[in-house]
């Protein structure tokens, strides 16, 4: 074979193979959605329906999936999600040890990814609390036997990316903790039993979810 056929022969292998490569990659993600993977540190290990994938790119099929990351002396994470919804996936292993917050010292570009996903995730939940509890925004209510203010829900179990909500009442008297009540319900025009309310120096009041 001379070597001119022999260049013939290798163009043809070649693109018999880029185009088989093609069309295979296509009917796999055929019904599949593009999801990105932003992970935290990015040498970490991540799992999602319990199978190891390298690239930060996948495609996967409509509705919600397990994703898990993990890496050496960090604490692993598991986010469930549906990727229907948010095609974006935030993956951040939680430095708890010494040695982590070492790696992190040493690798400042992974604590900047790590601060990266911490300032989305804080976005994205604000964001969400403000559409799950838009009567939030009408806080602090500062009156003169009470005053409401937003905080942190110390009860509630998260999940799948829900948010929960909790309002905390300043009021000396029974009458103040009434007007409150009162507040809640005619001025901001929510059930004070969906939500986790806090009196001062008094335990949790009319939350009804349930431990």
């Amino acid at each position: 074979m001379t070597n001119k056929k022999y260049l013939y022969w290798l163009v043809a292998i070649v693109l018999i193979v880029t185009i088989t490569f093609f069309v295979a990659t296509n009917i796999s993600r055929r019904g599949k959605i593009k999801v990105d993977l932003i992970v935290a540190p990015s040498k970490a290990e991540v799992l999602i329906d319990g199978k190891y994938v390298k690239s930060k790119t996948v495609y996967l099929k409509p509705g919600e999936h397990t994703f898990v990351v993990s890496f050496e002396n960090f604490e692993s994470t598991k986010v469930v999600q549906d990727v229907s919804v948010n095609p974006e996936v935030l993956l951040a292993a939680v430095p708890k040890t010494d040695s982590a917050r070492e790696y992190l010292l040493k690798n400042p570009e992974e604590n900047s990814i790590l601060e990266k996903i911490g300032g989305i995730y804080q976005e994205n939940a604000n964001k969400k609390t403000a559409e799950s509890y838009p009567f939030l925004s009408e806080l602090p209510i500062e009156q003169r036997y009470f005053a409401i203010y937003n905080g942190a829900p110390l009860r509630s179990k998260v999940k799948n990316g829900d948010f929960a909500a909790a309002m905390y009442v300043k009021a000396d008297s029974a009458y103040g903790r009434s007007l409150a009540v009162n507040s809640m319900r005619n001025e901001l025009n929510i059930d004070p039993t969906v939500i986790e309310v806090y009196f001062q120096d008094a335990p949790p009041a009319f939350w009804e979810k349930g431990e």
